[in-house]
Parts: C-alpha cells; sequence; structure tokens
C-alpha cells in the first residue's frame, strides 16, 4: 500500500512497535509497514562507551566510563577503557579506578590492564593474564594458562590444567604441578618445587635443595662440563665448602687439616692438589656428619712437590675418598 508521506502517523511507541519505511523508488515516493526492534548494542552512559539494550538482560548492563564495553546480561564496564562481555562479567575492584582491563567470561573479573578470559576466571593482579575455566592470578604480571591453573607471584607464570604457582616471586609451572618457592620452575606432571632457585622436571618429583635442578634420570649427548673451585696458599685448618662446587683444585703451602662442611648426601667429589714442598694433611673431618674412611684407614699422603688426585662419595653422611698419587707430566 503506498500512502503519502504527509499522512504517514508520527511515531512515539516502543522499540518493538510497528515503523514504517520509506524509500525513492525511481523518482516515486514507496513506504512499507514493519515491525522490528532497536540494535540489541546502545550507548552506555560513558562518552563514547557500548552496552547491552536493557530489553535483552535481566539484571541490566553497565557501560559507565570513557569509551568502555559491557555486554552480557549483568556485565560491568565501570573502569575506562574497559571491556566486559559475558554474563556478570566485571571489574574484580568496582572502584572505577582499575582502567584498561579486559574480562569475557561467566563471572569473569579483571583490574587494571588484566585480561581475564573463561568461565570464572579471575585476575587480581595488575597487567596480569588469566585464560581458561577458573584460572586465576593474583600477582601483579602473572599469567595463568588452563583450567584451575593459579599464579600468585609477581610475574609469575602457570600454564597447564591444575597448574599452580604460589612463590612470592617469578616462578613457572608449566603442566600439573606446583612451584611454591621464589625463582624457581617446574616441568612435568604432579612435581612440587618447594626451594628457592630450583628447577624440576619431569613426573612426582619434589625437590631437596636450594639453587638445584632435580629429575629422575638425565642423559648429556656430549660434553659434561663443571666449573673448578681453585684455593691457593693453604695451610693451617680449612674449611672446604663443598655447596660451591663438586670439582677442587688446591695448592698446599703448608701443614693443613681440612674439614669439608655444606655437603650434601650422594655429592660426588674430585680434588686435584698440589704440594708445594713436603706438607701434610694432619686430619679430615666432615662437617655434620660421621667420617671421612680413606684406604687402609689413613690420613692422605700428598705427593711431595707434585700432584695428587682425590676423588669421594658422600654416603650415609660419610665421604669416602680414595687417593691416587705421583701425578708427573709426560
Amino acid at each position: 500500500m503506498n500512502v503519502k508521506i504527509s499522512q504517514l502517523p508520527t511515531w512515539t511507541g516502543t522499540s518493538a512497535d510497528p515503523r514504517w519505511f520509506v524509500m525513492n523508488n525511481q523518482g516515486e515516493t514507496t513506504t512499507y509497514k514493519y515491525s522490528g526492534y532497536t540494535s540489541g548494542l546502545l550507548n552506555g552512559t560513558g562518552t563514547d562507551s557500548i552496552q547491552s539494550a536493557s530489553f535483552l538482560t535481566n539484571l541490566g548492563t553497565t557501560a559507565s566510563t570513557q569509551s568502555a564495553i559491557a555486554i552480557g546480561d549483568g556485565a560491568e564496564a565501570t573502569s575506562q577503557y574497559s571491556i566486559a562481555i559475558g554474563y556478570r562479567a566485571y571489574n574484580t575492584n568496582r572502584d572505577g579506578n582499575r582502567e584498561g582491563y579486559i574480562t569475557i567470561g561467566h563471572q569473569a573479573q579483571s583490574v587494571q590492564y588484566g585480561v581475564s578470559v573463561g568461565y570464572n576466571s579471575s585476575v587480581l593482579g595488575a597487567d596480569a593474564i588469566s585464560i581458561g575455566t577458573a584460572a586465576v592470578t593474583a600477582g601483579n604480571g602473572a599469567v595463568s594458562i588452563g583450567k584451575n591453573s593459579h599464579s600468585y607471584s609477581t610475574a609469575g607464570v602457570a600454564i597447564g590444567n591444575a597448574a599452580g604457582e604460589s612463590s612470592n616471586n617469578f616462578g613457572i609451572v608449566i603442566g600439573t604441578s606446583n612451584n611454591n618457592n621464589d625463582y624457581g620452575v617446574s616441568i612435568g606432571y604432579g612435581n612440587t618445587n618447594n626451594h628457592n632457585d630450583s628447577v624440576v622436571i619431569g613426573k612426582n618429583i619434589t625437590s631437596e635443595y636450594t639453587a638445584t635442578t632435580h629429575t629422575t634420570s638425565l642423559n648429556v649427548s656430549k660434553i659434561l662440563s663443571v666449573d673448578t673451585v681453585t684455593a691457593s696458599g693453604v695451610s693451617g685448618a680449612v674449611d672446604f665448602d663443598l655447596s660451591q662446587g663438586s670439582q677442587f683444585q688446591t695448592t698446599l703451602s703448608g701443614n693443613s687439616s681440612v674439614n669439608f662442611i655444606n655437603w650434601r648426601e650422594g655429592q660426588i667429589l674430585s680434588w686435584w692438589v698440589y704440594n708445594d714442598g713436603t706438607n701434610t694433611i694432619s686430619a679430615m673431618t666432615i662437617s655434620g656428619g660421621g667420617s671421612v674412611y680413606c684406604q687402609g684407614g689413613s690420613l692422605p699422603n700428598p705427593t711431595n712437590n707434585g700432584y695428587s688426585y682425590y676423588t669421594g662419595t658422600i654416603y650415609n653422611g660419610n665421604l669416602i675418598l680414595l687417593e691416587h698419587l705421583n701425578f708427573q707430566a709426560v
């Protein structure tokens, strides 16, 4: 039916009421009657903001700040430049002062410059990322990816199903494992790292020492090298700190007694001794352990004006020491 524009009624109804569509059809004005709704997205109350239309939600939607976007029943974008998409997705603090967050998912939550994606995912620290069902980050700059993963430390990383990073600073977990100490790394299944600066790789391994890599077996295809701890001018009572390494080189400049400290059970020791004269070793002890065992029950007798080589193992708190004498250049 064609109707003159002058005869069209003034529309004052709701978004669901009938509308008139008017077009120019080859010089003739044509009108059509149809029923439609307004867009599902409307301007929010913040400048340049967007939010879901009220007729699409039960709880309402809030985009109340500069350039905010809120889409979904109960979604809240209450800080400027923030995005909230999903049922009750929101800013964790709800104080309007945590700008630039992105939260996507059912009851996902985030704070300043954080990104939270997934069902019940949470970002509780600034500049952090949580991706996955119930993934949680609590430390600033942390990353948590995977269902039920969590990263609580500053700049910590947790990747994997139920990966748990619970230190204070810079821990890393990859796989279904846990790290509980600063600067620790845990990779694999069922591992637990309880020591600072340590690494655990494998399955169902628990760390035992600080600043140590723990694994079940290790195959080195080409070269394995270690640093040598050196000491010159050694005489009198001397402490050998076995936490400093496993290979030592010593120059005896006088008669000495040796006490081994800070050892580990199962540690392997190699020790080169150059005797600059006819100096002797009058006593050997192992601090906090048992005894030093030498062949025949005799103290080491370093080669005069030459090299001697000692190898040993810590076993049940005792040092088992083998002596190799009279090394000469060829």
